[in-house]
């Protein structure tokens, strides 16, 4: 179980424990059992704060027309909800993984990324899915960050703050995009609003957040284009691989791809450098709303044999 709901669980009851010890009388039989019940409550919160979660555990809660209180969902909606969630997940799986995501076709390492409905929880009708497969240690980490990464990236959707989610969308690979559309649409079509929790995160979508996801799912396109720039590089920040050009009269900045090393570019600093970029572009619509660079190789030129005249500062 996700500790977010672990910890709200075990806060309730000490609360509610601590309430009623208000009205108990000072010396009593009845006073001592609720004080021991309050502590046993107390060192199983401390229990949780102090574990690190290992595993995947996501809950996923529905409320709306496709919900009879705690007593029953409809199949048709339930099945249609955690599939796109676990479709979500296993792509991120395979991106956390740095393998490669086919634009079509089946999800490489599916077995791997697969989550099991473990109990039905409470709080209108929810499933707990989780990792309960037998992996090698290697994968586990990445199950469990690929499920909080959906639930992230499912709320960057639902959001209202229109900078963070463009400025998010430069991170968002193209092909997830279909099931995150695909998970509003099911919502909106079934007039139905979800409560996720995740690891220490719970995130509730109203049906304004459902509806504003849907539009952004179908409105936004990021694209990944490989291009070569020459120009000069005039800032350079090693220890956090980021990276300041200046080309004619535009300067571009960003990352620098990560398993670089620092010690391969440091020595360009204030040098003419023909690049290797990916850039990503994000459009609403037609419209091109942000773009991001990631250096990806580099070399510096030479004035004689690649033609161009010494960079000034």
């Amino acid at each position: 179980m996700p500790r977010k709901l672990q910890h709200n669980f075990l806060s309730s009851n000490v609360a509610s424990v601590t309430s009623i010890l208000t009205q108990a009388p000072v010396r009593s039989l009845t006073r001592e059992s609720l004080e021991s019940v309050r502590d046993e409550f107390s060192r199983d919160l401390l229990r949780v704060e102090d574990s690190p979660e290992i595993r995947a555990s996501t809950a996923l809660f529905f409320s709306g027309k496709p919900v009879l209180g705690s007593r029953a969902i409809e199949s048709e909606f339930a099945s249609q909800a955690l599939w796109t969630f676990q479709e979500l997940v296993s792509k991120l799986f395979v991106i956390r993984s740095n393998r490669q995501l086919g634009e079509r076709g089946v999800v490489a390492d599916r077995d791997r990324s697969r989550l099991h409905v473990t109990s039905l929880v409470h709080g209108s009708f929810g499933f707990l899915l989780e990792d309960a497969s037998d992996d090698d240690a290697a994968s586990v980490p990445i199950l469990k960050d690929a499920a909080e990464d959906s639930a992230r990236l499912l709320a960057t959707f639902a959001e209202d703050d229109e900078e963070h989610f463009e400025s998010a969308m430069t991170e968002i690979d193209n092909r997830v995009l279909p099931n995150v559309k695909s998970f509003f649409e099911n919502m909106m079509k079934h007039s139905a609003t979800v409560r996720i929790v995740s690891g220490d995160s719970e995130r509730r979508f109203d049906v304004s957040g459902i509806v504003r996801a849907v539009e952004r799912a179908k409105a936004t396109k990021v694209e990944e284009i490989p291009e070569t720039l020459v120009g000069f590089l005039q800032g350079i920040m090693p220890e956090r691989h980021e990276f300041e050009m200046r080309i004619d009269d535009t300067t571009i900045h960003g990352k620098i791809r990560s398993d670089i090393p620092a010690s391969d570019f440091e020595g360009l600093y204030r040098k003419n450098v023909r690049a290797e970029f990916l850039r990503t572009d994000v459009f609403r619509g037609e419209e091109l709303v942000r773009q991001k660079y990631v250096m990806i190789g580099f070399r510096e030129l030479n004035t004689d044999t690649d033609g161009i005249s010494e960079a000034t500062e």
